[in-house]
């Protein structure tokens, strides 16, 4: 299935498919209905990533879809449909976290942050990433790891 998003060498978001098949996960391109993307065991002892390009917005909402499918992979978080919504909150949060741990590392946010680049919009660009996202990481640094001010 074509997609405006589709990567090459030179495309940041390479270099998270290309991990994903070093680590034996299967990236494919799926329309569905109620999310953009979702992760299965795919029966060989690896995953399956699922990503719906008609409801991606930008190669920024891709890159952090797709790591965090990738979290939930690498820390073992995928649940089933009926797991409780407590177990389900804290295996998001686990992925959103090695996320934010690949795409946002500490001590580049600290240069980053060091250098001048103080808002959510100018951290975004700078690690091609969604706004929404580069104040999760802030916040993940700042109040859950206590490692910024």
């Amino acid at each position: 299935m074509p997609n405006s998003f589709s990567t090459t060498k030179s495309d940041p978001n390479g270099d998270l498919y290309r991990q994903a098949e070093r680590l034996g996960h299967r990236v494919v391109w799926y329309r569905f209905r109620n999310a953009p993307c979702l992760t299965i065991e795919d029966g060989d002892g690896g995953f399956a990533i699922g990503i719906d390009p008609a409801q991606l917005r930008s190669r920024a909402d891709e890159r952090v879809k797709l790591a965090h499918e990738l979290g939930h992979c690498e820390t073992g978080t995928l649940y089933p449909i009926d797991v409780t919504p407590s177990a389900r909150r804290r295996r998001e949060e686990r992925a959103d976290r090695w996320a934010i741990r690949r795409l946002m590392p500490l001590s580049e946010v600290i240069s980053a942050l060091e250098g001048g680049l103080e808002t959510a919009e100018a951290l975004a660009e700078r690690f091609g990433v969604t706004e929404d996202f580069a104040r999760q990481a802030l916040s993940y640094y700042r109040d859950v790891k206590g490692r910024l001010r």
